[in-house]
């Protein structure tokens, strides 16, 4: 114990006899020594710094890439989107389409399930994909109808590149031009049609040129959101106009007419079309 105290007591008395000088040069030293390690520390943390940066950069790559976003309309609703270039696209009725915002301007592509009305801005390539085929572009107007196994596509203005995924059928549409995918899978191109009879729908109206009466009955579901209920018809085609604010049981009634059946009303706005007596 005493060895300790005359130790301590030996060191404060060296240290009472330095010079002021002698003392900075130590403190310096100290602090010296204190920055060293101060500054070797950062190293480890750059490079977790780094690391943690690419884990980042990495992770809103994926996000970028895989994030999509989809727009979708119900029975008797229409809807006018805006695409990140300008385009625009206007859904039909029990309608859905889905793109990549982020790499919108890299490839523009959508794609889509029902019907709808592009308008597309002059840029790269514009591409619409379905079930059934694909619609490519440059910068034009069309109207894609796909839904359950039909594909018609119409060109407005521009050309329009229609290609069925089946067969990899392909033909190229001029204005006023319109593709039918058949059953075979082949394209069949209809020259001179009326462009307002695909549009019509964009202004309420409904225009039918020799369509399966079934395929009648399915657009006026969607268009006045009620159930019919079609049996045993499948031969007769219908060719005829009708206002989307016109209403439902005239407009049955109209349809019904000229082929001799009638309409009866259930439940839940569902109609049941039936012979006459």
């Amino acid at each position: 114990m005493e060895n300790k105290e005359s130790e301590l007591i030996s060191m404060l008395h060296i240290a009472w006899k330095k010079s002021e000088d002698e003392v900075w040069l130590e403190t310096q030293k100290k602090l010296q020594k204190r920055k060293i390690v101060r500054l070797n520390m950062p190293n480890f943390y750059v490079k977790w710094v780094a690391a943690a940066s690419i884990v980042v950069i990495f992770s809103v790559s994926i996000l970028i890439g895989t994030h999509t976003k989809t727009v979708s309309t119900l029975a008797m609703q229409h809807k006018i989107i805006e695409l990140p270039d300008g385009s625009k696209m206007t859904l039909n009725a029990q309608s859905n389409a889905t793109y990549k915002p982020y790499l919108w301007m890299i490839n523009r592509q959508v794609k889509l399930n029902g019907e709808a009305f592009f308008e597309v801005q002059k840029g790269e390539k514009f591409k619409v994909l379905s079930d059934l085929g694909s619609t490519e572009v440059l910068g034009t107007s069309f109207n894609i109808y796909s839904r359950e196994n039909s594909y018609e596509v119409t060109c407005i203005t521009g050309k329009v590149k229609v290609k069925a995924h089946e067969t990899n059928d392909e033909i190229l549409l001029q204005p006023s031009q319109k593709a039918i995918l058949k059953s075979t899978g082949k394209l069949n191109v209809l020259n001179q049609v009326k462009n307002k009879n695909s549009t019509a729908w964009m202004e309420g109206k409904l225009i039918f040129t020799s369509v399966p009466l079934s395929k009648v009955f399915d657009e006026i579901e969607r268009q006045f959101n009620v159930k019919i209920i079609f049996r045993n018809h499948s031969d007769l085609d219908y060719t005829g106009a009708m206002k989307l604010t016109d209403d439902i049981e005239e407009i049955l009634t109209y349809i019904c007419q000229p082929f001799d059946v009638d309409w009866i009303r259930s439940k839940n706005n569902t109609y049941t079309i039936i012979r006459k007596d």
